[in-house]
């Protein structure tokens, strides 16, 4: 909604739906004998959690144009909580001198997406150019364990203790004609991991690098389209000894099951989207 030709604001409902599936391995509890036969984990079984929900949330902002050639926006979006529901099946727990732990059950997952507020500017140098700069600040701290709660009583814990995390970026945009605008940008984007050894292998995030191009077509002055691609360059993660399977019912030390690694990780997004404007 336009105030005036200096203040506009908007709003917005969001509604997302969340289908995962995560995985991991089952002890099988023969260590000792596994390690003496030269078979560590040979008895170990596979499990496998899907569940899915839907999550509510909305975003709002406020536009201010000072001068002509001159805009900045404040943009907040809020968190989304879901409660995801589905199944644990385990497979694989075949070994004679144990009791049949295969089998599947009921599991529940409860999680909260971050909430996020941006502060952005873009100012026109003529009719064909213009530049624009962006922060943006996440609470990722809204995550700090990844709990999954099974029938039986159990627990599947990941200890994450996510910190806060900035993006700022910078772009360009060139409107050869009324028709066509085309974009570039690049980003600076901290990774929420506090560190080596709470990086999880589900999620090996580190700081990320953006490149982004993209345009839009003005096919109307009512409808337009857009369409951009980025690619994300990912410091090489890495992790120290991650115990991302704790269950705090059987009266395991965190730690007791542990993961070193490294990766060589980069993303690639693929977007459009479509606008209609009232008058």
């Amino acid at each position: 909604f336009k105030f005036n030709d200096n203040v506009s604001i908007g709003f917005g409902h969001s509604a997302l739906y969340a289908d995962g599936e995560l995985t991991n391995m089952a002890d099988g509890g023969l260590k000792l004998a596994q390690a003496a036969a030269g078979l560590p984990g040979s008895d170990d079984g596979f499990v496998k959690m899907t569940a899915d929900d839907w999550g509510y949330g909305f975003n709002t902002g406020i536009l201010l144009q000072p001068t002509a050639n001159a805009r900045i926006g404040l943009h907040y979006r809020s968190e989304i909580d879901l409660e995801l529901d589905g199944d644990a099946k385990v497979s694989g727990l075949d070994h004679p001198a144990l009791a049949d732990g295969n089998g599947k059950q009921d599991a529940k997952l409860d999680i909260t997406l971050p909430d996020s507020v941006s502060l952005s500017g873009n100012y026109s140098l003529n009719s064909r150019w213009s530049f624009m700069a962006d922060v943006t600040w996440t609470q990722w701290s809204d995550i700090d364990t990844l709990d999954i709660k099974l029938q039986d009583g159990s627990r599947s814990v990941a200890v994450w203790d996510y910190d806060d995390s900035w993006r700022y970026s910078i772009g360009a945009e060139f409107s050869p004609s009324r028709t066509w605008t085309f974009r570039t940008g690049v980003a600076l984007d901290e990774t929420p991991v506090p560190n080596d050894g709470l990086r999880s292998p589900r999620v090996p995030d580190n700081d990320r690098t953006w490149v982004t191009f993209g345009l839009t077509y003005r096919h109307t002055p009512n409808l337009s389209f857009d369409f951009g691609y980025a690619h994300i360059f990912v410091d090489d993660p890495e992790l120290k000894n991650v115990s991302d399977n704790h269950d705090p019912t059987a009266g395991q030390s965190t730690g007791f099951h542990s993961l070193s690694g490294e990766y060589d990780a980069s993303v690639d997004i693929l977007s459009a989207q479509v606008n209609w404007k009232f008058k």
